[in-house]
C-alpha cells in the first residue's frame, strides 16, 4: 500500500523551488555585473591609452610651438595669457554667485508686492588689444550679458518679511560678486599694462597658448572619463562580490537541507535580495 506524501516533504519541495528561484536570479546578477565590469574595465583601459598618447602627442605640439614662437615671446607674454585665463574663472565663479544670489532673491522678493529695483548688466573690462586677440577668441566662456537686481523696498501697497537667514547669505553673495567684480577690474589692468610692453610678442606667442589651453581641456576631460569608467569598475565588482557571497549562502542552504532532510536552519531572509 502506497503511502501518501507527509506535510514536511511539501515543505520541503516549496523550500526547494525558493532556494532553485533564487539561485537563479543571483546567477543572473551575478553575469550582469561581471558583465558591466567587463565592459568598463576595458573602456578604462582603452582611454587610459587615450590619455598617454594625448599627454605625449600635447607635449610634443608645445614643444615645437614654443620653438616657433620663441622661448623669450613666451615668457614675455605669459603674465598676459595667464590673465586671461585668471578673467574667465572670475567670469564662470561670477555667473555661479549670480545664479545662487537670484534663488535668494526669489525668496525675497514677492511677486505680488511692487519693488523698486535697478538693473545691473554685467559689463566686464577687457584688455585693450585688437579684437582678434580679445578673450572670446582664446577661450570659450559662458554668456555674462545677464542682468542682475537689488532688493529695493516695498511700494506703500504693503510690507514685506525677509527671512534674516536668506537676506543674510543674499548680502554675502552680492558681496562675494562685488570683489570678483573689483579682482577683474584689476586684472584687467595689468594684463593692459603687459599688452603696452609687448603686444608684438603677445601675437607671436598666440599659437603657443591658444593651443596650451584646448590640451590642457582635453586632459581635463579625459581625466574626468576615466575616473567615472573607475568608479563603473568598482561599482561592478562589488555588485559581483555580493552576489558571490549570496550564491555561497544559498549553496549552504541546499546543503543543509540535502543533509537533514528539513528545512534549513539558515533563513533565507537572511541572505540579501536586491
Amino acid at each position: 500500500m502506497a503511502m501518501n506524501d507527509s506535510p514536511s516533504n511539501g515543505a520541503d519541495d516549496v523550500l526547494d523551488e525558493e532556494l532553485e528561484l533564487r539561485l537563479q536570479k543571483e546567477f543572473e546578477r551575478m553575469n550582469d555585473a561581471n558583465n558591466r565590469f567587463n565592459i568598463s574595465q576595458s573602456l578604462y583601459e582603452e582611454n587610459l591609452v587615450i590619455l598617454t598618447k594625448i599627454k605625449s602627442d600635447g607635449l610634443q605640439q608645445l614643444e615645437t610651438l614654443r620653438e616657433k614662437s620663441t622661448e623669450k615671446c613666451v615668457k614675455k607674454s605669459s603674465g598676459y595669457f595667464g590673465a586671461l585665463r585668471e578673467i574667465e574663472s572670475l567670469r564662470q565663479e561670477f555667473i555661479d554667485l549670480k545664479t545662487q544670489k537670484d534663488k535668494f532673491r526669489a525668496k525675497l522678493v514677492s511677486s505680488e508686492l511692487g519693488t523698486s529695483r535697478e538693473d545691473l548688466t554685467i559689463n566686464f573690462p577687457m584688455p585693450e588689444i585688437k579684437e582678434d586677440l580679445s578673450i572670446d577668441n582664446f577661450l570659450p566662456r559662458r554668456e555674462s550679458s545677464e542682468s542682475e537686481s537689488s532688493i529695493g523696498t516695498t511700494s506703500s501697497g504693503g510690507s514685506q518679511k525677509l527671512k534674516s537667514e536668506d537676506l543674510t547669505r543674499y548680502n554675502e553673495l552680492s558681496y562675494q560678486c562685488h570683489l570678483i567684480r573689483s579682482r577683474i577690474e584689476a586684472v584687467t589692468s595689468d594684463a593692459n599694462k603687459i599688452v603696452k610692453g609687448f603686444q608684438s610678442e603677445i601675437v607671436k606667442a598666440w599659437p603657443y597658448y591658444e593651443f596650451e589651453a584646448s590640451f590642457i581641456n582635453t586632459l581635463r576631460h579625459q581625466k574626468s572619463l576615466l575616473r567615472r569608467l573607475q568608479h563603473d569598475v568598482m561599482i561592478a565588482k562589488s555588485e559581483y562580490d555580493m552576489s558571490l557571497k549570496n550564491l555561497e549562502l544559498i549553496s549552504e542552504c541546499v546543503h543543509e537541507q540535502r543533509k537533514t532532510k528539513r528545512p534549513s536552519l539558515t533563513p533565507l531572509d537572511k541572505i540579501p535580495n536586491k
